[in-house]
């Protein structure tokens, strides 16, 4: 399990580590609002 704080600047504002975890993730749990600041690659 990898825990990604994502803030108001959303995909922008994340390291590229996140990212990459984001983008290989298989399944992904957070609220709508911060979901919603992601790509459609990050589909989860």
């Amino acid at each position: 399990m990898t825990v990604v704080g994502i803030g108001a600047d959303g995909w922008a504002g994340l390291p590229e580590a996140a990212r990459a975890e984001l983008a290989a993730a298989q399944v992904l749990i957070g609220a709508g609002r911060q979901l919603d600041l992601l790509p459609p690659r990050c589909a989860g």
